[in-house]
């Protein structure tokens, strides 16, 4: 009697374990993908920093070229107006 049982069970404790190893095989292969997703993130999330970093520096780099040509302007005025009072000194 317990014979007759004793088949199917195996049976079903063979398939049970065949998918239990096939499940956790399917996991060890997402835990992989998730391991490399994660790099990826991390590398993303490392290169918006650096483009914020460069895109802060470009702004800075804007700003003070604005102030430099302002300043360069500045003293172009000064010169003009100091070559026509040179002129005018000249001509008196």
């Amino acid at each position: 009697m317990i014979d007759v049982h004793r088949q199917p069970l195996e049976d079903q404790v063979d398939r049970l374990m065949g998918a239990y190893k096939k499940v956790r095989s399917e996991r060890t292969h997402l835990e992989s993908v998730v391991r490399m997703l994660e790099r990826e993130i991390t590398q993303r999330s490392d290169e918006i920093n650096r483009l914020e970093h460069e895109l802060i520096m470009l702004r800075r780099g804007r700003e003070e070229a604005g102030r430099f040509e302002s300043e360069r302007l500045e003293m172009r005025d000064k010169i003009e107006n100091l070559l026509r009072d040179l002129e005018s000194v000249e001509q008196e």
